[in-house]
């Protein structure tokens, strides 16, 4: 087992990359709160990066149990509205557009749930990093030969 390329290793990695990519899109929400016609973007990523979590475990990137609304490609440049990574490096996040206007001039973006979820986006990118730190001290304390 390469310790350095591990499970835990890869998610965390595409985990912050979720939530770095959602802490831009919450951004660009907030900037563009005043424009009129904007919609604001939302990214998740958590479904995906589990379901590559659970074939990356399993060792198995069968695809005889497809979610459902799932759809199989045989070629990465086919479209698949509904991605199911089969491993963490397959995992990427969803990108999408709200469809709801809270002003006449159609703007999308709530300032307050923004703020709210810039908030709780950061706590998550706290704890990954600190968790991220955790895991890269445990492989140190391993290279060291011990750890007390």
């Amino acid at each position: 087992m390469d310790l350095i390329d591990s499970i835990t290793t890869k998610a965390l990695a595409k985990a912050m990359d979720g939530v770095s990519q959602r802490h831009t899109a919450i951004l660009s929400n907030i900037a563009n709160a005043e424009t009129p016609g904007y919609k604001a973007t939302r990214v998740s990523f958590e479904e995906n990066l589990s379901q590559a979590i659970q074939a990356e475990e399993s060792g198995s990137a069968s695809s005889k149990f497809l979610p459902t609304g799932s759809l199989k490609t045989t070629n990465p440049l086919h479209f698949n509205p509904n991605p199911v990574a089969s491993s963490l490096n397959d995992a990427q996040a969803s990108i999408s557009q709200s469809g709801t206007s809270y002003r006449q001039d159609k703007n999308g973006v709530d300032i307050d749930s923004e703020m709210a979820q810039l908030a709780k986006n950061t706590q998550r990118f706290l704890a990954l990093s600190n968790l991220e730190s955790k895991n890269y001290g445990l492989l140190r304390d391993v290279i060291k030969g011990g750890g007390g």
